[in-house]
């Protein structure tokens, strides 16, 4: 069996792993990491990474506008044992997976954004009302005839 060299090879894996990746093949001493150019890529695996990247910040997004944890705390995983499942998908082709996980993603991002925009809607309603109240209370405490008030037809005031 013969020995070829290889001279070139793509690696695709999340960008978590992306550093211990490039320090296991830093150990075959003649890997090097080309810098790519923009358009060096194959036109459908670009589409695929832009929806993978696409999919990835809605639903990082989501996570972070309630503030969940990724992981639950090490001490509750140590002392109460909490397991955290695992899924495991299946599919014959990159683009099928995106599929199945933007099908999935979408109704929970989606109520997660509505959610969190009713949440905002409500926190306004409340600081307006709060206003109103207190500007109700600061005019409630003046004693000025109002009737009299309405009679005038020049005012000043002076604040």
């Amino acid at each position: 069996m013969g020995v070829a060299r290889l001279s070139r090879v793509t690696v695709m894996l999340p960008r978590g792993d992306y550093q211990e990746a490039l320090t296991y093949l830093s150990q075959f001493e003649e890997f090097h990491r080309i810098s790519t150019e923009q358009g060096a890529f194959d036109p459908a695996t670009e589409e695929l990474a832009v929806r993978a990247v696409r999919l990835f910040a809605q639903t990082d997004q989501a996570v972070k506008s309630l503030s969940l944890p990724l992981s639950p705390p090490m001490l509750d995983v140590i002392f109460r044992g909490v397991s955290v499942p695992e899924t495991v998908y299946e599919a014959a082709r990159w683009n099928e997976l995106l599929d199945k996980a933007e099908t999935e993603a979408r109704p929970v991002v989606d109520a997660v954004n509505r959610a969190v925009g009713r949440l905002a809607q409500l926190e306004k309603d409340e600081q307006d009302t709060r206003a109103l109240s207190e500007a109700l209370r600061s005019v409630a405490d003046l004693s000025v005839d109002l009737g009299r008030l309405g009679q005038l037809k020049r005012m000043t005031g002076v604040v």
